[in-house]
């Protein structure tokens, strides 16, 4: 991680640079606030993305449990052309 005052890489546990002395601030709420924006800005590629392989799962789901609805005459007419 680097120092937000002079910019040296310290250490990641670091309370203070050992380079020029400054106090090191986590800004963990800032990243995710910005990971927010990022990922559900409507300019963002990330949110197009995410959006369409939503509904393209909601659909295909929905494509795969029709066909596996099978009517009771369906079930039986099955069972009965079947050679075990």
């Amino acid at each position: 991680m680097k120092c937000n005052n002079c910019k040296k890489e310290i250490d990641n546990d670091s309370k203070f640079c050992e380079f020029c002395g400054a106090k090191i601030e986590r800004n963990i709420k800032v990243v995710k606030v910005k990971l927010k924006e990022v990922l559900f800005n409507k300019n963002s590629i990330h949110f197009w993305v995410f959006l369409l392989s939503t509904i393209l799962l909601v659909v295909l789901f929905s494509s795969f449990t029709q066909q596996a609805n099978l009517s009771l005459e369906d079930i039986l007419y099955l069972q009965s052309s079947s050679h075990f």
